[in-house]
This record gives structure tokens, sequence and C-alpha cells, in this order.
């Protein structure tokens, strides 16, 4: 890792920390409204790692998300990306104090693998491990940003049982519209984690491996995963449904994402790093 490649993944981290704590003042602050300024700043991390992926990508000569620092990032960006896009769109306020500060801790728990920039032999098949790893991550902001918008739900749904319409009330959105945006990003993270899937199952395929792989923990942790957002998907469509439920299994869903992408591998060895070829890859 050179110089310049290390002051523009510590700026990228300021960037994400500034608007953690800007969120977070905005939340527990009456005078404080900066929410522009935390997109902005947002924004302005994902553009800065973005383009220090790339250019790692560029000289590794793959899809950069396959080594500790770069997966982790990767997520990280992509996160940032997502909320930013719905926030945008939608006018969301106040959930980036939750989802800052959780993009600034995984940027920084990648932070101390960025001087580690392996070579690796993928293999080929380089188009579809791009799709495959690409689309997993996605499917994690998707994931994630859904489980910040329950978790906020279940704060407000507390709230107003509490009688408690005080300044964080006031600074988060309403029941019905974090109900609308969790469904819908669950939607989308079940269409986007199902691609990874498909494509993970057609690498397979292409490589020549055999039934073994089903058995694989991190194979069994991401069915599993992909079963519980199936069920989330069954439980949006039914309006006696929505509400504390969605919002409780959603942010299990996170907790099922994070176990399979990072603690799978400090359990268990994994056939997935043999089928890919890889170390630290998303499943």
């Amino acid at each position: 890792m050179n110089l310049v490649e290390s002051i523009a993944i510590w700026t990228g981290v300021s960037l994400c920390a500034g608007a953690a704590l800007l969120a977070v003042a905005r939340l527990l602050s009456r005078e404080a409204d900066h929410e522009r300024c935390i997109q902005v700043l947002l924004g302005a991390s994902s553009l800065v790692l973005g383009l220090v992926l790339l250019f790692r990508g560029m000289h590794q000569g793959h899809f950069p998300a396959f080594g500790r620092f770069e997966a982790v990032t990767f997520y990280a960006v992509a996160t940032m990306i997502v909320y930013v896009t719905v926030a945008w769109r939608h006018g969301v306020q106040g959930v980036s104090a939750f989802v800052a500060p959780y993009a600034l801790l995984l940027l920084l728990s990648g932070v101390s693998a960025a001087g580690a920039c392996q070579e690796l032999d993928l293999g080929g098949h380089l188009a579809w491990l791009g799709v495959h790893a690409g689309t997993a991550f996605v499917s994690y902001a998707l994931c994630t940003l859904s489980a910040m918008l329950a978790l906020v739900y279940l704060i407000q749904d507390q709230n107003l049982k509490r009688k408690n319409f005080g300044l964080v009330f006031e600074r988060l959105p309403s029941l019905e519209a974090l109900d609308h945006l969790m469904s819908r990003q669950i939607g989308a993270a079940f269409f986007m984690l199902t691609i990874s899937l498909i494509s993970a199952v057609h690498l397979v395929r292409l490589r020549g491996i055999g039934l073994d792989w089903l058995r694989d923990p991190k194979t069994v942790a991401t069915l599993v995963t992909w079963g519980l957002y199936a069920v989330l998907m069954h439980m949006r469509t039914s309006a006696r449904r929505h509400g504390k439920g969605l919002a409780l299994v959603t942010v299990l869903g996170l907790g099922l994402v994070l176990f399979s992408f990072l603690g799978i591998r400090l359990i268990s060895d994994s056939l997935h790093n043999t089928v890919l070829s890889i170390a630290d890859g998303p499943p």
C-alpha cells in the first residue's frame, strides 16, 4: 500500500466518521439539522473508497472484493450508497444516526488489513465471479438498511407506547413511512440475494465441484439467510403481519447476514474458499 492509497483510505474513513458524528448530533440536538450534509459526506466517502477499490481491482486484475480489506470496505461502501440513494429519493431522516456509525465500524474493522494486497489465482470465470460478489454485497447493503429501518421502527413503536414524544421521536420517521421503506428494501434484498445464489450455483457447475458444497457451513448459513428473507417476503404481503413482527425478523436477518459473512470463517473452514479460489469473500 503506497502513501497515496493510504491517504485516500483514511480520507474516506474520516468522511464517514464526520457523517457519523453529525448524524448522532442531529438525532440528539434540537439545534443541529445536517441531514443533507450527512448524505454528502457519506456520498463523498463512498466515492473515495470506491476509487480505492477500483484501482486495487485494476492492479490485481480481478473484482476488488476478495481480500478482507476489500470485502469489508465494499460492504460498507455499498451500504452507504444504498442509504444515500434511499434517503435522497424518499426523504428519510434520522436513520443516518444508525447507518453511518455502522458503516464506520465496518471500515475500521477492515483498515488493519489494507496493507495486504495478495495476488490471487481466481481460475477464470471472472465475469461470473463479479456478478456473484457484486450482487452479494448489494444484497448485504439492502439487508443492512432494512434492518436499520426495522430497528428505528421498534424504537418509534416503543416511543408511541410509552407516549415519549421527545426530540428523538420527532427526528425519526413515522411508523408508516418506516414500514413502507422497510418492506421495499426487503424485496430488493431478496431479489439480489437470489441472483447471488443462482450465480454461485452456476460457478459451482462451471468448476465441476461435487455436491459436497451443499454441506459447507457457509453455504448452509447463506441458504438459511435466503430462507429467512423468503419468510419476510411472505410476511410483507400480508397486511396482518406488517409492523413489529416484520421488524423483529428483519433485525434477525441482519444477524444471519453478519454470521454468514464474518462469523463462519472464525469457527469453521469453508469449501466456499475452494470453490471460488478466494479467501474472505462473500457467500
